[in-house]
């Protein structure tokens, strides 16, 4: 894990507790100078105890540094990012707390995909995320089929894997009729 905020970190590290899930490294960077967020990740990369990276970024100082080293190292370890500064008003409190531009998180989202980051919206999430890719199969592809106990469930599902890449596919009806 590394966290550019010393008191999401710690949350970080007290939610990791609580939910079992454990953490080989863990870095707090803050305010940086010559040691970046990215350059971190590419540790994390490297490290043969870590298998996924969770980041708390609010904001990065040279993008074009940032997306090279996280798109070497995201197809082979997955990298998960909770970006803060949503808001205006959110931007403008990290320009404050870290003196960095936090940027458009629009365009901090599609530069995160473009590397290969999954981006989350919480905590919770952060870590619904990374132990989905701790304790499940990586997908060979991205072709999906939905079962759910429901048919509302399955157009929510439907569109999350949508507008996520994903290829939701029409099952045979032979599984259907098994699955029924």
């Amino acid at each position: 894990c590394v966290s550019q905020g010393g008191n999401i970190g710690v949350s970080i590290l007290g939610f990791a507790e609580r939910r079992g899930v454990g953490l080989s490294r863990y870095i707090s960077c803050g305010e940086t100078t010559d040691v970046q967020v990215e350059d971190y990740i590419e540790w994390f990369g490297h490290d043969p105890k870590t298998k996924v990276i969770i980041a708390y970024i609010e904001g990065v100082s040279d993008g074009r540094r940032f997306l090279e080293k996280v798109r070497r190292v995201a197809p082979h370890k997955p990298v998960i990012a909770l970006k803060s500064g949503k808001s205006e008003k959110a931007a403008k409190a990290i320009g404050s707390h870290i003196g960095a531009v936090a940027g458009s998180h629009e365009i901090y989202r599609a530069a995160f995909r473009q590397a290969g980051i999954i981006t989350v919206d919480d905590l919770p999430e952060l870590f619904d995320v990374a132990t989905a890719f701790l304790t499940q199969p990586l997908p060979r592809g991205n072709r999906v089929g939905i079962y759910t106990a429901g048919g509302s469930w399955g157009v929510v599902a439907t569109d999350a894997c949508v507008a996520n890449g994903l290829n939701v596919v029409d099952l045979p009806r032979e599984v259907i009729e098994e699955i029924d």
